[in-house]
């Protein structure tokens, strides 16, 4: 594995405990900012299959993050927040050549 594959590796790993963590220790959050924190890279969809993360949250109403791709607004758009009524996101790289297979793997139809 070359440096650059583990260090993004590594920062998608902490992103994910991160998101974990608070949604287990704080169970009434209703609001979530991470606007001036890093961008989150989830990466969805590895090799086109589903990934694996389990965090969830059936309070959070707002949530305001930064994310690399659409996959990953898709993929926190799952259904893991059920009671989400407002998302603001900031989307890195669109690119409509990854938007139809993410789609197609995606639970909900968003358009």
């Amino acid at each position: 594995m070359t440096i650059e594959k583990y260090d993004q590796s590594f920062k998608k790993n902490v992103i994910l405990a991160l998101f974990t963590r608070i949604f287990t220790v704080f169970t009434n959050l209703i609001y979530l900012n991470l606007y001036k924190f890093a961008r989150i890279d989830i990466d969805p969809f590895p090799n086109g299959s589903a990934a694996s993360v389990t965090f969830s949250s059936s309070t959070l109403m707002e949530l305001h993050v930064n994310v690399g791709g659409f996959g990953d607004c898709l993929y926190l758009l799952d259904g893991r927040f059920d009671q989400l009524r407002s998302f603001y996101i900031k989307i890195s790289i669109i690119s409509t050549l990854m938007m139809d297979p993410l789609l197609k793997l995606n639970k909900v139809s968003y358009f």
